[in-house]
């Protein structure tokens, strides 16, 4: 069994969309830094480009550890710092103006 998470709803209902016929895989969502999968459920977990965009990427390291099987393999990929990628000027105006949400100064 497979399962794809993505913090927002309208992206897991998306990928559904998109692979509705494929057998033993679902999607759901699911915030990276406090999973809801139990531990040691997965032998394998794959990040795309998730670490970057999270407070906590320590947080979300060990939420990957803690729901990987004994002897799971990880596979975390990214781009580097939000502030190093071409577009990091647009998510500094999301952030300025998003105080208090997600993307800005607290957590919500």
């Amino acid at each position: 069994m497979a399962i794809g998470v993505d913090f927002a709803p309208s992206m897991a209902e998306r990928a559904r969309e998109r692979r509705p016929a494929v057998p033993r895989l679902s999607f759901d969502t699911d915030d990276a830094e406090q999973l809801s999968r139990p531990d040691a459920r997965f032998d394998v977990v794959t990040s795309s480009f998730t670490l970057m965009y999270c407070y906590d990427a320590l947080a979300v390291i060990g939420q990957v550890a803690r729901v990987l099987r004994p002897g799971g393999r990880a596979l975390l990929v990214v781009w580097g710092p939000h502030q190093k990628m071409w577009w990091s000027p647009v998510i500094e105006i999301i952030e300025r103006r998003s105080v208090g949400t997600r993307f800005g100064g607290g957590r919500s």
